[in-house]
């Protein structure tokens, strides 16, 4: 085996195990979320951290990604010439890799029990707006009706002598 290749397959596998790592930080960020969203009044301010942070993991897994792409391009033809040397390396790699992705797929069906959580959540909202703006609506004209009540001339007194 090449020294060289030995040095990207070693940095591939690195790379993977750091993705999976980063993945259980997400995981665990979005199992807040989603505990987060089962309670009645949703903490924006949480909600925004939790956000924040899922966010920036998201960014280290894309760039993780994007160099272990990279080193792949580099090995790929050789990996593929030589794929009895490598085997054993060429295993690992797709043992966690199959770990990423089935991490990801726990992960994605969180993602969606939250998405479905918050969409109901932002619907109740939107009706407890549209409740208080019938309210106030429902005052204001109840106030203009009582205001228009009284017209200029009229006596509010009714003389009950003929």
């Amino acid at each position: 085996m090449e020294r060289e290749q030995m040095v990207y397959i070693s940095a591939m596998q690195d790379s993977l195990k750091k993705k999976y790592g980063l993945l259980e930080k997400i995981l665990a960020w979005t199992e807040k979320q989603k505990d987060l969203l089962s309670g009645q009044d949703l903490d924006i301010g949480a909600f925004e951290e939790i956000l924040d942070a899922k966010e920036a993991l998201i960014r280290q897994v894309l760039e993780l990604d994007q160099g272990f792409q990279r080193i792949y391009v580099k090995i790929k033809n050789d990996l593929e010439e030589n794929k009895q040397e490598y085997k054993p390396r060429i295993l690992e790699m797709q043992n966690l890799i199959r770990q990423n992705t089935d991490l990801g797929v726990r992960i994605q069906a969180i993602e969606q029990g939250n998405k479905r959580k918050f969409e109901e959540l932002a619907a109740r909202k939107r009706q407890e707006i549209q409740g208080f703006r019938l309210n106030n609506r429902t005052t204001d004209m109840y106030a203009k009706h009582l205001a228009n009540q009284h017209q200029e001339g009229q006596s509010y007194f009714l003389d009950k002598k003929k």
